[in-house]
């Protein structure tokens, strides 16, 4: 990485960790450039513009700051909406019977963040037992959201969450989740039953709403960073966990214990070292720090580059690092050929353009799939790009093997 994209880099993750950073610091125009579209493409001007607001770190130019303060207001004006969808689907689950808990993004802003406008949302995650899932989604379908295409049997057999639900009139995506993830390497039913376990009710507008508790909600984030997306979550994970630390630290106890329960031991140890390189107060989390395994500081480096790497990019490095991964030529064609066959519509989208609510987007798939074609072919040609697939599974060995020789008896619930 160049000297001048890491510095920015460092300074950009002081700022989502809460740290004022050095005061002498200053920022070259191409590092503001840097900083600005990262900013833009992983969502982070609500919150920088109240790093800004309150002075922490060095003053921003003026049009960035600009910039930020309108995507603030935007996003106050969204969360106002936003709750207004968390409360009539809640409502609505409570009426049918349905058991569920609202996760990531909506258990922040409901419990923990100070300034919910900083946190946006792209959807709302919605996490319900198995055995209620086909109710839940019923319901929703009645309120009038619309079914994005997408197979609900195979989801719910093989997968972790059911094909997203939109509102059409309000722009809302609801994505209901009986599983926190699909990983063989993972016990992810005992998190999710866990995070329904340890549910919290939070006020609003004379509902009880039930989000993540503050333990479970660090968990499963850990988890989502970690095993799930390997660091390619964006920079804002930082900042959610710092907020966490800083607001809830009394209410995190035994999340050592928990993290190895679950397998997390070592994504809590990465965590926690870039907290600790760029500023976080972690001082109110208490855990044994001899407890977590030594993270060798390329990978901490390396963890750094995947939070914010171009988005445009992601799919790529994951086509590539599926076709190189491990278990044979014909497990890795089944694997690539497997995603071909089944996009996302946000990923048909990001190809091929179009609305994600468009009920003949599938038109667009011959051009997305020309295009992804046209990506791995081109990916697995790149040199610099197969040495930076080679770090992945390296970290994902990390992730893996040091999970299983940390891990202890489960707590008691």
């Amino acid at each position: 990485m160049h000297a001048s994209t890491e510095h920015a880099r460092s300074q950009l993750f002081r700022w989502l960790c809460g740290a004022a950073g050095e005061p002498a610091t200053t920022l070259s125009p191409g590092e503001w450039s840097w900083i600005a579209e990262v900013a833009r493409d992983y969502r982070l001007r609500p919150l920088l513009h109240l790093r800004s607001r309150a002075g922490i770190g060095p003053a921003f130019p003026q049009d960035f700051d600009e910039e930020c303060a309108r995507a603030f207001a935007t996003q106050q004006m969204r969360w106002l909406s936003t709750q207004a969808g968390i409360l009539r689907t809640s409502r609505a689950l409570f009426d049918a019977g349905v058991p569920h808990v609202f996760l990531k993004g909506a258990a922040i802003g409901l419990g923990v963040a100070t300034e919910p406008a900083a946190r946006p949302m792209r959807d709302l995650d919605i996490l319900v037992p198995p055995a209620h899932a086909h109710a839940a989604r019923d319901m929703l379908l009645a309120m009038g959201f619309d079914s994005l295409p997408g197979d609900l049997e195979a989801s719910l057999n093989r997968g972790y969450q059911q094909p997203a639900l939109i509102d059409p009139a309000k722009r809302l995506v609801v994505e209901l989740h009986h599983d926190l993830a699909a990983l063989p390497s993972q016990d992810t039913a005992r998190l999710a039953a866990f995070v329904l376990d340890s549910v919290e009710h939070v006020p609003l507008a004379g509902h009880s709403v039930p989000v993540s508790a503050p333990c479970a909600t660090f968990l499963h984030l850990l988890l989502h960073a970690g095993p799930k997306s390997l660091f390619d979550c964006g920079p804002l994970l930082l900042a959610d966990i710092a907020s966490l630390i800083e607001t809830q630290a009394d209410r995190l106890g035994g999340l050592a214990d928990r993290a190895a329960q679950f397998g997390l031991v070592p994504t809590l140890a990465l965590v926690v070292r870039l907290l600790d390189r760029h500023g976080a107060k972690t001082g109110g989390l208490r855990i044994d720090r001899s407890r977590l395994p030594a993270v060798p500081a390329a990978l901490v480096d390396h963890v750094e580059g995947l939070l914010v790497q171009p988005v445009d990019g992601v799919h790529q490095r994951k086509m590539v690092r599926d076709a190189r991964g491990q278990g044979g030529h014909t497990a890795a064609v089944r694997r690539v050929v497997s995603r071909a066959l089944l996009p996302s519509r946000t990923g048909i989208v990001s190809i091929s353009g179009g609305r994600i609510d468009d009920r003949f987007l599938w038109l667009r798939y011959p051009h997305w799939l020309l295009g992804r074609g046209g990506e791995l072919l081109s990916g697995l040609r790149d040199r610099s790009l197969g040495e930076e697939v080679v770090k992945d599974r390296a970290l994902s060995r990390f992730l893996l093997e040091e999970a299983s020789v940390s891990g202890a008896s489960p707590p008691s619930p």
